[in-house]
């Protein structure tokens, strides 16, 4: 079977769908106005966070983030689309039977539309970065896990199906998994142990610890590559142990998941990751340094990979730099600004300075996705703020690259276009306000 991600055919639908008015209706959706405080339950007594917003982390040397507001005023607008995002996409979905609510983040601006289990994984990111600014931040994260936790994959308690309908009965797709969504929610769980501890509703280090066990059975055995999710078939053909998404190239959640279970195993995953990442750009895109949405090795038994053909999984732009892709540079930076390791770092520099040069520093020249030769795959610039936003990320990467990233910033920071769009430009704004953080 085949697991088609929602930033393909299932995104098209959903961003028509959004044009839509809201649908009117009486459920109990979640406001940031609630005066609500999580406490621990078996004492009563309020839980602050340990790493409130904002945090104002400090990043390697040489890394610049937007220069014509104060910081203040960048807390401000992360604080202010975080909020927003929140009351679009978060809604309740009952309670549990002991009373504890439950929440999903809809893939729409409607109550009816889909929760996949990338959605859940943003949510949970999210609400922990965001404990002492959002009071119910806690709620939210413990709501959201909740959610996660009824809806395993068929193969494992410890992976979520990645596509659960507003019914939450049965659909199409099964109960598999996708390999994004795990790693966030895990992630995600790191970062709640450090902001709540362990004492409360959830041993999060403990479920943390569970997750991440489990994603090791999505990673190919002998590659050493994230698989698409549990129902790939390592050996299998088209999909196996050599088929990969490099926006699923985690780098700085994998450091995380070593650190946190002494487990060097996930050194090597990154370690494949890099590899792969720096001989597909290396040899099919050396100049703009672009990745594809999904990559697979040259021929049977092959040491080296090449990007995936159309319609390889998801549709005709498989092989392109296009709506998964997109993510890489967010992934990529995220890692660099911490670690410094120039297998991350210089890539970032590299497509920073092509970006800024394809479009002559016109934010606004940017295209909806490239082929690998760095050519727009729609014959010319479309305004989406989801290429934007990880391409300003890029940039901080690059002291050079200062008025460009003040142009970029200023046409995605009071943008909303969508789910899928306004996650990653929530994303964005964390790491370049300086308030994203790691959990150790």
């Amino acid at each position: 079977m085949t697991r088609f991600s929602v930033t393909s055919s299932v995104l098209v639908a959903l961003l028509f769908a959004q044009c839509l008015p809201v649908a009117n209706v009486n459920a109990p959706r979640s406001t940031a106005a609630a005066p609500t405080k999580d406490i621990v339950s078996s004492t009563g007594v309020p839980l602050p966070p340990n790493y409130p917003y904002p945090q104002h982390t400090t990043y390697q040397s040489g890394t610049i983030q937007p220069s014509r507001y104060s910081q203040q005023q960048l807390d401000q607008h992360t604080s202010t689309f975080y909020f927003n995002w929140i009351n679009h996409y978060l809604w309740q979905k009952g309670t549990e039977a002991d009373g504890h609510p439950r929440y999903r983040i809809s893939s729409g601006w409607s109550i009816y539309d889909v929760t996949v289990s990338e959605g859940q994984g943003y949510g949970m990111l999210f609400t922990a970065i965001m404990a002492g600014e959002d009071v119910n931040a806690r709620k939210y994260f413990n709501g959201l896990y909740e959610f996660v936790l009824d809806h395993p994959t068929t193969r494992s308690d410890d992976m979520m199906d990645w596509y659960i309908p507003e019914h939450e009965g049965s659909d199409q797709w099964g109960n598999d998994s996708a390999f994004d969504g795990d790693c966030d929610i895990a992630f995600s769980l790191l970062l709640a142990e450090k902001q709540w501890g362990n004492n409360t509703r959830f041993d999060y280090g403990a479920e943390a610890a569970k997750r991440i066990a489990a994603l090791k059975t999505v990673i190919g055995p002998n590659s050493m590559l994230p698989m698409f999710g549990d129902w790939v078939d390592p050996y299998g053909s088209p999909w196996n142990e050599h088929s990969s998404r490099p926006s699923d190239f985690m780098i700085g959640h994998f450091r995380a998941f070593a650190i946190a279970t002494g487990d060097p195993f996930w050194n090597d995953v990154s370690d494949a990751c890099l590899v792969v990442s720096a001989q597909v750009s290396q040899d099919y895109s050396l100049h703009p340094r672009l990745l594809p949405d999904f990559v697979m090795e040259q021929w049977a038994g092959s040491t080296t990979y090449k990007p995936a053909y159309s319609y390889f999984l998801e549709g005709p732009n498989d092989g392109n730099y296009a709506w998964n892709a997109l993510r890489y540079p967010i992934r990529y930076t995220g890692d660099a600004i911490f670690s410094g390791d120039t297998r991350t770092m210089q890539p970032m520099r590299d497509l920073s300075l092509w970006i800024h040069n394809q479009t002559s520093g016109n934010p606004y020249g940017i295209a909806a996705g490239y082929d690998m030769n760095g050519a727009p795959i729609y014959g010319g610039p479309s305004y989406a703020p989801e290429f934007s936003c990880g391409f300003a990320v890029a940039a901080m990467t690059d002291p050079n690259m200062q008025l460009w990233m003040d142009d970029l910033y200023d046409t995605f920071y009071q943008s909303s276009l969508g789910y899928y769009s306004d996650a990653l430009v929530m994303l964005s704004m964390f790491l370049l306000s300086g308030n994203w953080w790691l959990p150790y």
